[in-house]
């Protein structure tokens, strides 16, 4: 088991989201499948070994994205005073840059998270799939985490100063 980072010291945390095991293991599985669903429709219809070798080429990266996926997930998101981060230290955005969060049924988020809209635009785009991604200024948790989780985290207000 992998020891976890000391969190920075004089940084509060306020906040934790860690990804539903039941889920994790849903999105990691349905995506292992989906890869290998070419390879078995060419074999079972008999195809060509140039579309026996393409299926065998989609499955293996539906195996790579399954593997991302669950190591991605292995990791959490913590709230601090200052700052959305993962548990080991990777900065998703400040919360002082936080202009608008949005967690509306027809808002552009991941299943059961969120989105936030940043003050300034983010100059490189990050995803760590089934956890949060961030392109420009819009940001988007979830994906994998409990939709009440989720929620919490969006409905977070830091104390009166």
């Amino acid at each position: 088991m992998a020891r976890r980072k000391p969190e920075p010291q004089g940084d509060k945390v306020l906040a934790r989201l860690r990804p539903a095991p039941a889920r994790r293991t849903i999105v990691t599985g349905l995506i292992a499948v989906l890869g290998a669903v070419p390879l078995a429709w060419a074999a079972a219809q008999g195809a060509g070994p140039v579309a026996l070798a393409a299926g065998v080429a989609v499955a293996a990266l539906g195996l790579v994205a399954a593997r991302a996926v669950w190591r991605a997930t292995a990791r959490a998101l913590v709230l601090t005073e200052t700052e959305l981060r993962e548990e080991g230290g990777r900065l998703v955005a400040r919360v002082a840059e936080v202009a608008e969060v949005r967690h509306a049924a027809l808002s552009l988020r991941p299943a059961g998270g969120f989105g936030l809209t940043l003050a300034t635009a983010e100059a490189r785009p990050a995803w760590v799939p089934g956890l949060w991604w961030r392109i420009g200024g819009r940001v988007g948790v979830g994906g994998t985490t409990p939709r009440g989780g989720g929620r919490l985290l969006a409905d977070h207000r830091p104390a009166p100063r």
